[in-house]
């Protein structure tokens, strides 16, 4: 163990940031992590001057905007989620427009077992507020975005509007925009339902594996399709490939919203570039631990949230277990083509099955469901999403010089999108598709004191298996 650990010296690294983030969570000392969002004017009617920070999203009654508050009374400023009231005679704000509210800041209500407040509240949302028309005013337009994310977030509705004027159409259009740009405001929600109760939620959420695949774009791109491996030729030609890898890489992530799985995804891969720039070999626990260090500096309120844990969750599980999984798989004699086609399904297999084990407590604490067929999900669903961001490259590459050949290619990739909805319906539509249970935080903790037991059983010693089958036990006992 005491080797692991040197080999392993960014694990030393992020064990106690983790848990002085947690310690400071539950005791509030030495500081305060929400203390921007406890504000003194929650629950009183006020006044302010918001700043709207994103593009609104539509709700049923209600366009919904991520605003900056500024109180008239001079008070601290804070950010809010302000639910502006459909009227089909005004003028919708856009973002970095500027607006004088008259309403009350309050806390949402839980919603069921979940604390909805403290979430909004880790993700830096004091509250939320109604306004009905007579209720705002715009004071003023901007004249461009203000602030880095907003920049992108401009960014990704450019491209949105791009893929609109190629005459790409619903459901397709929010189906192809979630999952090649992070843009989910015009996403179905039939569409969106479907996924979940599949188990492909993961393909909308741009994570890891969208930052995957455009990494093999690019560097096929630049090694003329493998004919030339920059890795091990000329330094110069090597160092001028991975920096534009890199660039590449945090441009994309720039473009989705600087998420937390893209984030985690684009830092390994960064890693990994420098570490071959360099003639190393980068080691992939040190790595995604590097990458959690480097967030969790950055923003630390990022630990408690879902899409970070479950994106470290499914990326551990698949670094730690998925070679081991490889390895109960048979290597049949076979043509070249066969071979080829047999190991990328038993790498889908082995992938979805890893990520599985690692996501499963955190969908059934967080969600309250999952679903049997993930694997007959992910072996249609993946490869179809593969050639989704292939072609969604490939017209934004061919919509620079050609508009005729853009719209050609987007229909093709309508069609390709046209497919994953209606498979992703099929499944959804199965006998027994959903399994509806939940678990407690206490039975997340066994989960994994099992999970890690038992891989020990199999790396160390047999006796791994007595805390094994006694995590079991309780989690049992719990449920």
């Amino acid at each position: 163990m005491r080797e692991w650990f040197r080999s392993h010296p960014f694990v030393l690294l992020l064990l106690p940031l983790v848990a002085f983030l947690l310690l400071c969570d539950l005791t509030r000392w030495p500081i305060d992590l929400l203390r921007h969002t406890d504000v003194p004017y929650i629950g009183t009617e006020s006044t302010f001057f918001a700043i709207a920070e994103d593009y609104p999203t539509e709700r049923a009654k209600t366009w919904r905007y991520t605003c900056s508050l500024y109180p008239t009374s001079g008070e601290s400023r804070t950010r809010a989620y302000v639910y502006i009231r459909k009227d089909s005679t005004r003028l919708l704000p856009a973002m970095g427009d500027t607006l004088w509210l008259c309403t009350t800041l309050r806390r949402p209500d839980s919603i069921g077992e979940f604390d909805y407040a403290t979430y909004l509240r880790r993700q830096g949302i004091a509250g939320t507020c109604y306004v009905q028309g007579s209720q705002w005013q715009h004071l003023g337009k901007a004249t461009h975005p203000h602030g880095f994310i907003q920049w992108a977030r401009w960014a990704q509705h450019r491209l949105f509007e791009q893929y609109q004027q190629w005459g790409i159409s619903e459901p397709q259009l929010g189906t192809l925009a979630a999952l090649s740009l992070g843009y989910k405001d015009d996403l179905d929600d039939d569409i969106h339902h479907a996924f979940q109760r599949s188990g492909a939620t993961h393909i909308l959420a741009v994570s890891g594996m969208h930052t995957g695949i455009i990494y093999s774009i690019i560097l096929t791109l630049l090694t003329c399709f493998h004919y030339r491996n920059p890795r091990y030729e000329e330094r110069l030609r090597r160092v001028m490939v991975v920096v534009v890898v890199i660039v590449s890489l945090w441009l994309y992530a720039f473009l989705t919203g600087l998420s937390p799985s893209v984030v985690r995804a684009v830092i390994m891969l960064t890693i990994n570039e420098l570490a071959y720039a360099l003639y190393r070999r980068p080691n992939s626990v040190n790595t995604i631990a590097a990458a959690a260090f480097l967030i969790l500096c950055f923003q630390p309120l990022d630990l408690f949230s879902v899409s970070f844990q479950l994106s470290f969750a499914a990326v551990t599980a698949i670094i730690v277990l998925e070679p081991h999984l490889r390895q109960l798989i048979p290597q049949p004699e076979m043509s070249k083509w066969m071979r080829s086609i047999y190991l990328f399904l038993s790498a889908l297999i082995t992938v979805s099955l890893a990520a599985q084990i690692g996501t499963l407590p955190f969908t059934l604490y967080y969600y309250g469901q999952t679903t049997y067929y993930f694997m007959l999900t992910n072996l249609v669903v993946i490869p179809v999403a593969i050639a989704m961001m292939w072609g969604a490259f490939a017209t934004f590459i061919v919509g620079v010089f050609s508009s005729s050949g853009a719209v050609v290619l987007a229909k093709v990739v309508e069609g390709i999108t046209w497919v994953m909805n209606n498979y992703v319906q099929w499944v959804e539509q199965l006998p027994g598709c959903t399994v509806e249970t939940s678990i407690s935080s206490a039975m997340v903790v066994c989960y994994f004191g099992a999970v890690v037991c038992a891989y020990m059983a199999f790396k160390r010693s047999f006796w791994w298996f007595v805390p094994t089958a006694l995590s079991l036990t309780i989690f049992c006992l719990l449920y």
